[in-house]
């Protein structure tokens, strides 16, 4: 994302440097077996600040933030990892590996909203709804860079929301992620 209020935005001449900038969260005890609810928790708290960091002097923090906050997928996404997307990494499915895509605006869920049992056929959700929305989704790791775009428009959560562990609907019980902890 460019733009002039930030410190790091260049226009005109494109110039392709040898390194990427990334912002992530410090692997900490803090995140070791840390909850979807926990991680929105801490990218909630993040992301303001973040976009903080990067506007130049004397651009009003509101302003930016309601602006570029919900024009770019990188402060409304967290992108996170947990046992069974380290799992992916040895399992030979049509979508694997995957990271999950958490949607920062959902819930957040009180603290003894977050006590529920989990639905036997699903990742996360109470219901057997397969349309219940629980904040986040798997994505195929070799379709990050096309979800990232998708999740650039507003509002693009939801018509292609699916409900974990499935990714498109189109998998069969031994596709799922996560089919590999059943057998």
């Amino acid at each position: 994302m460019t733009c002039p209020e930030f410190r790091d935005s260049r226009w005109g001449f494109v110039s392709v440097n040898p390194y990427v900038l990334q912002s992530h969260f410090q692997l900490t005890k803090s995140f070791s077996g840390a909850t979807s609810h926990e991680v929105r928790d801490h990218f909630l708290q993040w992301a303001p600040h973040e976009l903080e960091s990067r506007l130049k002097p004397g651009i009003p923090t509101h302003k930016a933030f309601g602006q570029w906050a919900s024009e770019t997928a990188r402060y409304r996404y967290c992108l996170f990892v947990d046992d069974i997307c380290l799992e992916s990494l040895d399992h030979e499915t049509r979508n694997c590996p995957v990271v999950k895509v958490l949607e920062k605006d959902w819930g957040p869920l009180s603290l003894a909203e977050r006590q529920y049992e989990i639905h036997p056929d699903f990742h996360d959700g109470e219901t057997d709804d397969g349309e219940e929305e629980v904040g986040w989704m798997y994505l195929p790791v070799f379709d990050y860079l096309n979800w990232y775009d998708i999740l650039t428009e507003e509002d693009a959560w939801w018509p292609f929301y699916v409900r974990p562990p499935y990714i498109d609907w189109a998998e069969t019980k031994d596709d799922l992620v996560g089919s590999w902890r059943n057998k």
